[in-house]
């Protein structure tokens, strides 16, 4: 279980990131791994989720 993972090794790091639905619909994945059309990346650790109390906020001008 992952929330086990993170209460041992707190300094874990996540990568989360933003895509345009209309492309992973529209894409093969072919197409899709070559774009590779990531919108935002985020790179974080269990202590930057807990001090953003687990929110992330992507707006498309980002």
């Amino acid at each position: 279980m992952i929330f086990n993972t993170l209460q041992t090794n707190p300094n874990i790091m996540w990568s989360l990131g933003v895509f345009n639905r209309i492309d992973i619909d529209t894409m093969s994945c072919e197409e899709f791994e070559r774009a590779f059309p990531l919108k935002k990346e985020w790179v974080v650790t269990l202590a930057d989720m807990e001090a953003n109390d687990w929110t992330l906020v992507y707006t498309p001008e980002d």
